[in-house]
């Protein structure tokens, strides 16, 4: 039986800022190369609303997925469980630098 891929979503950030923007290329770009990922971009999930293609896409996934957004993780899962994508919070191994890693440098 076929592995699954997994679903990778993108949820842009608000505006156009270049670096955020030029942040999400990067991200994309590495990720579309792993040929076990499925990865799409949707607007800000704040903008989504029920008609949204993006948002019919995120409630049509079928198996695991993880999505990157710029709103803090569980504002991103509560958003998104309010609108019916129902799943599972999971933690993230990322954390901002402490402030004494900033005065090392």
């Amino acid at each position: 039986m076929p592995r699954s891929r997994l679903t990778v979503v993108l949820s842009q950030a608000p505006g156009k800022h270049p670096a955020k923007r030029s942040l999400e290329e990067s991200i994309v770009a590495a990720l579309i190369m792993e040929l076990e990922l499925e990865v799409s971009v949707v607007p800000n999930l704040y903008d989504l609303g029920p008609d949204h293609t993006g948002r019919l896409f995120l409630g049509s996934v079928k198996g695991d997925m993880v999505v990157l957004s710029w709103l803090y993780p569980r504002a991103a899962f509560w958003l998104l469980d309010r609108d019916g994508i129902k799943g599972h919070f999971g933690e993230t191994q990322l954390k901002p630098p402490s402030d004494e890693d900033e005065d090392e440098g």
